[in-house]
């Protein structure tokens, strides 16, 4: 990634691709990464499992159980008390206090602010100094940092687009986003105290104490070119079994295997030196005229004493016998069986809240969205998703996604956002739903919105959220959860306030009722989760030319 690489040179960072190990595979930056992810959504109890027990906060197993059974619950919005409303101590209280205190300055999650923030409250760079490899992992942690700014120098905004930036880097298999880290030192004088896995061009012009070349009893594979060059101007080939030029044969056993064979040795006298005290090379397998495995390159080649080389006495191999047992024939009507699952499996057990999932939370549903008679009916009738976090899954146009994200991103910045905010959010989101030509329909609708009562009052309150997900346990017919995503939730003076976005062109009174419905659904989410009311619905209706509040 030459974004980031070109950050670390911008912060003084010295690496060298090929050399330690990827950087967001350190235990020390997962933890950092998934404290920033549960800062940006409180909901994600994995990530702050992780971000506890990484070295960013030291959280001991003991810990944790310490803080689970004086009644505290895994709430990073809320200060840790125990079951009285007492406040309570220990790593694990103090983890989630940092965690909590960054999350309330939510004018300030910027990426970057948020790591200078943990940094300082956890003294990780201190105790790295005094921690095995500390060095290595302090350098890591100064090149995520690099990152982020970064990501921000180039019009980033907000923590949830760093994270997915992010996610992007550790999931893309490219030797140019494979980022590597090198210490100051040479690698065989580093107290690292670790085995280092490297292919033998990575380990080119390296040393090392000791080196074990690993794989060498597999057979060395050489597969016949379907086009070979055998001189200027001439070209021999082959289309398969019996079908190829005349003197394709010859060419290969003549100059194409010699050549071969002759990298190989090159190939192994490399990794072979690299090695400054001790060589170790496993020479099982089976060496013929058919199977040749890598280490037959060394074996008649290389000068040894008979100490150096192990064989293993020959032992017969005894298998004992198995005794049969007899499998009982399946039922007759075992394909009968096989379908019925099939056909179970196949049925949606996850449902959005609207039409017949108001209906099994107990709300008046608009007509025709009563609760199916059967799972098949139900199948057939009921919205569903199976990737209930994407936005697609709830607004089917890119316009509408687009805006839905860049909303996203700035109220989380909160009033505080900038006009270089506002454009830099909707041309990303823009450009991430594939229409850079429509950033100025987006820009114009988000503009809309936050120009709107309703969002200034939003952006004023001290506790909203945004992109909230709700879900509730169900027992009908096949539906077992209702879930659902909430664009935004805010305190207002009076309660819960509850705003859903819409791009329609236009909004019908049908289209109106159906929207209606699914607010309730939501608001009936929230009021379980939390045991308060929600006391206002909105729908936020963007339209090209003007913002209209919808009260439902």
């Amino acid at each position: 990634m030459p974004a980031l690489l070109d950050a670390l040179d911008d912060a003084g960072v010295p690496y060298r691709s090929g050399d330690v190990g990827l950087v967001f595979a350190r235990p020390v930056v997962l933890g950092l990464l998934a404290a920033l992810a549960v800062i940006d959504d409180p909901s994600r109890e994995l990530d702050l499992w992780v971000a506890l027990k990484s070295p960013l906060f030291g959280c001991t197993d003991i810990d944790l159980l310490t803080f689970r059974t004086a009644g505290g619950r895994w709430r990073v919005n809320q200060e840790p008390v125990d079951a009285a409303g007492q406040p309570l101590t220990g790593p694990v209280a103090d983890a989630l206090t940092v965690l909590n205190g960054a999350r309330r300055t939510l004018e300030g999650l910027q990426p970057a602010a948020v790591i200078d923030r943990l940094l300082d409250r956890t003294r990780i760079m201190e105790a790295l100094a005094h921690a095995p490899r500390g060095a290595f992992d302090a350098d890591c942690v100064r090149m995520v940092r690099a990152h982020a700014q970064q990501f921000q120098d180039e019009g980033g905004v907000g923590l949830p687009d760093y994270l997915a930036t992010v996610a992007d880097v550790q999931t893309d298999s490219t030797r140019v986003v494979s980022i590597f880290i090198k210490g100051m030192d040479e690698p065989d004088v580093r107290d690292d105290n670790a085995v280092r896995l490297m292919t033998i061009h990575q380990a080119k012009g390296l040393e090392f104490p000791i080196v074990v070349l690993a794989a060498m009893a597999n057979n060395m594979y050489d597969p016949s070119p379907a086009i070979g060059v055998a001189c200027r101007d001439h070209y021999e080939f082959t289309l398969g079994k019996g079908l190829q030029s005349v003197h394709y044969d010859e060419w290969s056993e003549l100059e194409r295997k010699p050549r071969g064979l002759a990298e190989r040795v090159r190939l192994q006298y490399v990794a072979c030196t690299r090695a400054r005290d001790h060589l170790i090379v496993s020479i099982c397998g089976e060496h013929g005229t058919c199977k040749s495995p890598h280490s037959s390159l060394l074996w008649d080649a290389v000068v040894r004493n008979e100490s150096d080389v192990t064989t293993p006495d020959a032992m017969p191999v005894v298998v004992p016998a198995l005794d049969l047992v007899s499998v009982p024939a399946l039922p007759a009507d075992w394909s009968q069986h096989v379908e019925r699952i099939q056909k179970l499996s196949a049925v949606p057990f996850i449902a959005a809240p609207s039409g017949a999932a108001a209906v099994i939370l107990g709300l008046p549903s608009a007509p025709g969205s009563a609760l199916p008679e059967s799972a098949a009916n139900h199948a057939a009738t009921t919205e569903t998703t199976v990737a209930a976090d994407s936005r697609a899954a709830r607004d089917g146009r890119p316009l509408g996604r687009a805006v839905h994200a860049a909303l996203d991103a700035l109220v989380r910045i909160g009033p505080g956002a900038t006009d270089h905010h506002i454009e830099a959010a909707c041309s990303r989101a823009a450009r991430d739903e594939g229409l850079p030509a429509e950033v100025a329909a987006v820009t114009q609708r988000v503009r809309g919105a936050l120009a709107s009562d309703l969002m200034v009052e939003a952006l004023a309150s001290g506790r909203r959220w945004t992109e909230l997900y709700l879900a509730a346990p169900v027992d009908a017919e096949a539906v077992r959860l209702v879930e659902g995503f909430a664009d935004l939730l805010f305190e207002g003076p009076d309660g819960l306030v509850l705003v859903d976005y819409k791009t329609d062109e236009t909004i019908s009174p049908e289209t109106r009722q159906h929207y209606a419905e699914q607010l309730g659904a939501y608001a009936e989410l929230i009021e379980r989760a939390t045991g308060r009311t929600v006391t206002a619905r909105h729908i936020l209706h963007l339209a090209p030319r003007a913002a209209t509040v919808l009260t439902v």
